[in-house]
């Protein structure tokens, strides 16, 4: 059931090197109930979570009564780390952050893991930790 309308942008502090760092983060977690199943997209190489790929996924989302959650990893889109900080064991702790997150509120909670190109062995990684 949809409560809200309207994506939110906001920074989610995660923990990388054991220093708080702020993820940026679109969502729409505030528009469906905490049973309602969340779509966790993960962008490739250089994507954005503002990029066509992660606006398209979060159309649909809603469409289906799905929340939606899309984030700028390590060195990507709007985050501030820098690119050469960064490496794949980083983008999936950070991946693994963000689902946790997202389902803070139920941890029963239905994801539905979608990845693009790289974002997709990140967004393995990130799940089966």
């Amino acid at each position: 059931m949809q409560t809200k309308k309207g994506p939110i942008d906001e920074n989610i502090s995660c923990t990388v090197d054991g220093k708080p760092v702020d993820i940026p983060v679109t969502h729409t977690l505030n528009a469906f109930e905490a049973d309602a199943p969340v779509v966790v997209y993960f962008s490739g190489l250089y994507g954005s979570r503002k990029g066509a790929h992660a606006q398209n996924i979060l159309e649909s989302s809603t469409r289906f009564g799905a929340a939606f959650v899309s984030f700028d990893n390590l060195g990507h889109g709007e985050s501030t780390y820098p690119l050469e900080n960064a490496d794949l064991e980083k983008w999936s702790d950070v991946a693994r952050q963000i689902i946790l997150w997202a389902t803070k509120d139920n941890p029963q909670r239905r994801l539905i893991i979608v990845g693009n190109s790289g974002g997709a062995h990140m967004a393995f990684n990130g799940a089966v930790e």
